[in-house]
């Protein structure tokens, strides 16, 4: 069976001929598989070298196209019947497009994704995706790769087109990439559209690859097109709000189970500190109680300002008084990394019952992260 990879490319030369070497390097000899780059930039500069792989075709288009045209195009020339979009800032590792592609025929997908690793830090940047009222919510984000979690095949919503795994036949179908969505939100609007035409969309954690992605604040899409973020999740929400199924919940249910079955001894009613900048709030209060079974003695909000803040010092964010409080702590955060620098405070607290819950459902005793054991 014929097989495609298409490669949306925008600038950094440097780092798409380290992807493409690491790609030749790790795909499966017993495949026929085709792959294709699509340079775009009104920037001719950046397009003024050649591949040293003449089995690659690479296109070059003097014009920003933008991720969902530029997709588009590079399946337009494709002969495969599967067809899989990577990012041009994909580091491969052995092993991954085999598992990616038993998945994918085995559970009749629309779509498949796989496991995307941090290259600086090893923890988890994407691993399937599920929704809120506002919100999408990244299980596990932030996990270390190799958490007990990511091993699985699961069904979600949407999957992230940093590697995404589909058919022509469906690519067709839906009409490809909405070119309205220019720089966000492209990849999870179309597993929602597949969805709608009666397609499953899967993760599978037996594939597994490093993606630069937003760990770095100079990567080209970020650097270049950020401003388009907001208008692109404004027409997200506003096309495919009514079809979203809000089931973060169901993600909730399977992080508990795991938290529980590790941790029995834990206790199931805590003060909740809640310092998360959700605005729908009592929505995540209900997922917490329903899903993870929590009960809240008391609960406090604490005005933070700004999202997904990298450090949360907790001595100079709550109450003194709360090191004294005899009851067990439950910190709802945004991710939970923020916690990591509380030295101080959890020196000084008896936090061995205590656990932080972050937004995207993982939960974590404080000991665990006070010993860096997370």
């Amino acid at each position: 069976m014929k097989q495609s990879i298409v490669i949306p490319f925008h600038k950094d030369r440097n780092m798409l001929l380290f992807s493409l070497k690491t790609l030749l390097a790790t795909l499966p000899q017993n495949q026929d598989i085709e792959i294709i780059v699509v340079g775009n930039n009104r920037n001719p500069h950046e397009l003024d070298f050649e591949l040293p792989w003449k089995n690659i075709k690479f296109y070059k288009i003097y014009d920003n196209l933008f991720y969902s045209n530029a997709v588009n195009f590079g399946v337009s020339q494709s002969s495969g019947e599967i067809i899989t979009l990577c990012d041009p800032d994909i580091f491969y590792l052995p092993n991954w497009y085999t598992p990616l592609l038993n998945t994918f025929i085995e559970k009749n997908a629309g779509a498949v994704g796989n496991k995307l690793i941090n290259p600086c830090t090893g923890r988890i940047l994407e691993f399937g995706v599920y929704y809120s009222k506002f919100n999408t919510v990244h299980s596990l984000l932030g996990v270390k790769a190799d958490h007990p979690l990511t091993v699985h095949t699961r069904q979600v919503q949407s999957v992230c087109s940093a590697v995404l795994m589909t058919s022509k036949k469906a690519f067709t179908e839906l009409k490809g990439m909405d070119s309205d969505l220019p720089y966000a939100y492209p990849d999870f609007d179309y597993c929602l559209r597949l969805y709608q035409k009666g397609y499953s969309v899967w993760v599978t954690g037996e594939s597994e690859v490093y993606h630069k992605g937003s760990s770095d604040p100079n990567n080209s899409k970020h650097y270049s097109f950020k401003y388009l973020q907001t208008d692109c999740k404004g027409l997200f929400y506003a096309k495919d709000y009514s079809f979203i199924d809000m089931d973060f919940g169901k993600w909730y249910e399977i992080s508990y189970t795991y938290f529980r079955r590790n941790y029995p001894d834990f206790p199931s009613k805590y003060m909740l500190i809640d310092m998360s900048t959700v605005y729908n709030r009592e929505d995540y209060y209900e997922a917490l109680q329903k899903c993870m079974y929590f009960e809240f003695l008391d609960k406090e909000v604490i005005d933070i300002k700004q999202r997904n803040i990298k450090e949360l010092p907790l001595h100079q964010t709550i109450s003194f008084n709360l090191l004294d409080c005899n009851s067990p702590i439950l910190y709802f955060v945004d991710t939970f990394i923020c916690m990591f620098h509380n030295d101080l405070w959890f020196r000084m607290r008896d936090i061995s019952h205590d656990i932080v819950v972050d937004r995207h459902g993982n939960i974590l005793p404080c000991t665990e992260i006070a010993q860096g054991k997370c």
